[in-house]
């Protein structure tokens, strides 16, 4: 009973302030976090926030339409709405003064100054199990350091080893830090460093169990495959394949999703059934339902015949898209009982990533292998074909890589992140294309639009806060 009101009160603090307010933790001249326990029941907040999930990342990569908006409508506004600017890709709009505030930014900080940076300042500190305490501080340092990956992936430059000791980043904020106060940004360098330490620290202390012990903390598969997704955008490919490997030894898994589907779809409901929380291939949880998302036609062209989703996920007989996006040819999801982790890590993004570098060293079929394990899980029999052994052509190999990579992120931040980071490579860049209303619009890979403003919420606070691009 005890420990059910304190975690009543810590959770009905954070509920309270919400992530708009996350400078103090607790009451002044009291501290309620002095008890391992008292800490451990903090880490189990429910990242489920609307905040965490934002579809501007989706509609710069001309994936998707966000839910129930009139797309027509709002680009012919005289002013437009951040959305239409996306949309149409527009340089020349002023994002900052559209960028009031920003869900993203703000939950990001708040994981990190109110569940994060708390834990440690006061672990060392705290009554109790020790063994225990090691682990909450493992469990905290990996998250500081993911949702700083987050954060520095969004609001500054893709991390390119020539510049990234001078390309202005975002703060990186350490126990005792005051997001409130007058920060500096650090460098992109400095916040890459930063992230590597504090996941090789939370290694070190070989306290955390394989798997989370719940689906919204990081274990240490998790912890392993964040360190390969940093260490890829890194460029250390070497490295980043020996991190993969390692988390794939512990948790490897590839949901047959054939199965996730009835064999007579309701067109007005879906039939695809993934529910929260349920997908073993998640490494750490963090649910958005997927549904009433309009996806583009240049994404939906992506997913091969015979692919579930095309089958039972999305609705592609365009019966309500004048009603839900002013556009007579979007396919919509209508899933009402399916989730992805939208800012989470899975399995498939390990095994991609290990892909990606055997791609590099031109160990081509082994790479495709790693797809094919994939594809067959998503792809009717009838109609799979496996890729291994199809090709040793390069730039096919990351064409096939990408299309996997891209389809099997639908809806999330991930694609943003993977597409900027190959966009530091000229062999691997890609120049976005797309027609809307009868007008071709096209994205490229220095485009301003792949760096997000930080926030006027933030910068009318700290003037230090300026946008990166």
């Amino acid at each position: 009973m005890k420990r059910n009101i304190l975690f009543s009160l810590c959770t009905g603090l954070l509920l309270l302030a919400g992530c708009s307010d996350f400078t103090e933790i607790q009451p002044k001249g009291k501290n309620l976090l002095s008890r391992v326990s008292d800490l451990d029941l903090l880490l189990n907040y429910e990242y489920n926030e609307s905040g965490y999930y934002s579809t501007g990342p989706s509609v710069v990569l001309g994936e998707m339409y966000p839910q129930a908006y009139n797309v027509p409508n709002m680009i012919a506004e005289t002013t437009p709405a951040l959305n239409a600017v996306l949309i149409t890709w527009d340089e020349a709009a002023d994002r900052l003064e559209l960028s009031n505030s920003d869900g993203m930014y703000t939950c990001f900080y708040s994981a990190i100054g109110r569940i994060a940076n708390p834990v440690l300042q006061q672990i060392d500190d705290a009554e109790g199990d020790r063994a225990m305490a090691q682990r909450i501080k493992a469990e905290a340092l990996v998250l500081r350091a993911w949702f700083h990956y987050l954060a520095v992936n969004i609001y500054a430059k893709a991390y390119d080893p020539a510049t990234a000791a001078t390309d202005p980043g975002v703060p990186y904020m350490l126990e005792g830090s005051d997001i409130a106060g007058m920060v500096q940004k650090n460098t992109v360098g400095e916040v890459y460093d930063h992230i590597l330490a504090d996941l090789n620290a939370a290694l070190e202390l070989e306290s955390l169990p394989d798997r989370g012990i719940s689906r919204m903390r990081p274990g240490k598969d998790f912890a392993l495959a964040a360190k390969a997704q940093v260490l890829i955008s890194m460029h250390r490919y070497e490295e980043a394949s020996q991190a993969a490997a390692q988390s794939l030894a512990i948790t490897d898994y590839v949901e047959d999703e054939r199965s996730y589907f009835d064999t007579e779809p309701n067109p007005f409901m879906g039939s695809f059934t993934r529910s929260k929380g349920a997908c073993q291939e998640d490494l750490i949880c963090f649910p958005q339902w997927n549904a009433l998302f309009g996806i583009t036609p240049e994404m939906y062209a992506l997913f091969e015949p015979g692919h579930v989703w095309l089958d039972y996920c999305f609705d592609s007989s365009f019966a309500y898209s004048s009603m839900y996006f002013g556009l007579a040819d979007v396919a919509y999801s209508m899933c009402m009982d399916a989730y992805f982790s939208y800012i989470g890590l899975t399995t498939i993004d390990t095994r991609m990533i290990e892909a990606e570098c055997l791609m590099r060293e031109g160990e081509f079929d082994d790479a495709l292998a790693l797809m094919d394990e994939v594809r067959e899980m998503r792809i009717d029999p009838a109609v799979y074909q496996p890729w291994k052994g199809t090709t040793t052509d390069r730039g096919e190999v990351f064409r096939k890589l990408q299309q996997v990579w891209r389809t099997e992120n639908l809806y999330t931040m991930k694609n943003f992140i993977n597409m900027k980071r190959w966009n530091t490579e000229p062999e691997y860049q890609t120049t976005l294309r797309k027609t809307l209303l009868g007008k071709d619009y096209e994205l490229t890979p220095d485009s301003p639009l792949w760096i997000f403003p930080i926030p006027l919420s933030a910068s009318s606070i700290n003037p230090n806060l300026t946008p990166n691009y």
